[in-house]
């Protein structure tokens, strides 16, 4: 039974990383961050094809192909001073529409400078 360990590079204060790991199955899922302004509601995605321009976030690691045993999917907020104007919504797309979500171990982990917080993702 393989686990993976995903390990994170340091982190300026001001920023957070969001990760998710799975198990072999489904071979891609894909991390999508959707910043929300909290003063007219304006959003945009941050996911493996692109970044929003609007709140500091970035798309780090895109894994797919293979399952989650080749690492996890990444993302980055990048500036808290801008960030803090967002509300965040995270979700977890299955790229090849398969059941195998349902038994996928997904796990979302998200750490900033001070603390780590990890879910484990129940379809």
């Amino acid at each position: 039974n393989i686990k993976v360990v995903t390990l994170s590079t340091h982190l300026e204060p001001g920023e957070t990383r969001i990760m998710v790991n799975w198990d072999e199955k489904p071979s891609c899922l894909d991390l999508h961050v959707i910043p929300v302004r909290r003063s007219d509601n304006y959003t945009c995605r941050t996911y493996w094809g692109g970044s929003c321009s609007v709140s500091a976030s970035s798309n780090d690691h895109d894994q797919c192909g293979g399952g989650g045993h080749n690492g996890a999917e990444c993302a980055t907020l990048t500036d808290s001073n801008i960030n803090k104007d967002y509300v965040y919504f995270l979700t977890l797309n299955d790229f090849g529409f398969t059941s195998d979500f349902v038994n996928s171990g997904a796990v979302l982990t998200i750490i900033d400078s001070f603390k780590k917080r990890s879910y484990k993702m129940n379809a």
